[in-house]
């Protein structure tokens, strides 16, 4: 790959090639940390890695979005959740000093822990659509949380009053598609990495320009993988990039027990969980945001 690829993938000012190649080589370091991480899901699928946590790291840093989210919902042992933010913890803690723009940021919310970086959140004022949505009230929070994170079709997974007879029927309501993103590594199970439901075509066409972004960042970052689309209206890339659901196995999925259900209940409804937040480096962030402040 040339230095001009490498350079097209990173819109962080001022970023030489070497730094865009140094950043990638400790995204790389990180890689097996994430696949070791398997799991019970909330909804009781096994997962044998934390993948889709390592290449959304991936698809933040290079910006093609702002910020993903960790949930709570995602794990139903609450130590897994531990676990995936000690690493990205351990990122972010050894990332050179140089390389401040890239620093991952941790905010947390009451869905989870919203992780972008230095630069989006300072220099491309994600900051500003934070305070937003911490003033927000319940009408516009999962549009502005949307946008946080970047999804094309923010906030149209509002329900409207009509859907509610066809979901009681386990139905889409008319209008109302899903479209999904997913990513077959090597040599490992094929996870959802991205998910958006989509009322308009206007939304429709923007969701495919964001796939047109994501599979040249995860050609970079791990070459050997394919990228997959999941569009409930019928894909609109080639077949041999639409997912194909029937190849799903159902012995991925366990009922979890009464014992791992009351624990997990009790770490999402616990005052201290509420409270907890992953961003120790108050000062540094005060440190950094005056010089952004005084150097845009």
């Amino acid at each position: 790959m040339s230095s001009t690829d490498i350079h097209n993938l990173y819109v962080v000012d001022h970023s030489s090639v070497e730094q865009m190649t140094r950043i990638r080589e400790h995204l790389s370091k990180y890689y097996k940390l994430f696949m070791d991480i398997s799991y019970i899901d909330g909804a009781g699928n096994i997962r044998d890695s934390c993948y889709d946590i390592w290449i959304n790291l991936c698809l933040t840093t290079s910006k093609v979005r702002p910020a993903f989210m960790v949930q709570w919902v995602d794990y139903i042992d609450p130590s897994v959740f531990e676990q995936v933010m000690s690493v990205l913890t351990s990122y972010r803690d050894n990332l050179e000093d140089r390389d401040i723009d890239y620093r991952l940021l941790f905010i947390t919310d009451s869905q989870g822990v919203i992780v972008t970086t230095y630069y989006t959140y300072y220099k491309n004022n994600l900051n500003k659509l934070i305070s937003d949505y911490s003033r927000a009230v319940n009408g516009t929070r999962h549009h502005l949380l949307g946008l946080i994170l970047g999804y094309p079709a923010a906030g149209e997974i509002t329900l409207h009053p009509g859907d509610f007879e066809y979901l009681d029927r386990d139905e889409q309501p008319p209008g109302r598609h899903t479209f999904s993103l997913f990513v077959s590594p090597l040599d490992a199970a094929t996870v959802q990495i991205f998910g958006n439901v989509y009322r308009t075509p206007s939304s429709r066409s923007l969701l495919y320009e964001f796939y047109n972004k994501v599979v040249p960042a995860i050609n970079v970052y791990d070459p050997q993988s394919k990228v997959l689309v999941e569009d409930s209206q019928g894909s609109l890339v080639p077949p041999d990039s639409t997912y194909d659901d029937s190849t799903y196995d159902d012995s991925t999925y366990v009922l979890p027990t009464p014992e791992m259900e009351e624990k997990y209940y009790t770490y999402i409804n616990s005052p201290e969980r509420s409270l907890q937040n992953w961003n120790t480096d108050f000062d540094r962030i005060f440190e950094i945001g005056f010089f952004y402040g005084k150097h845009p």
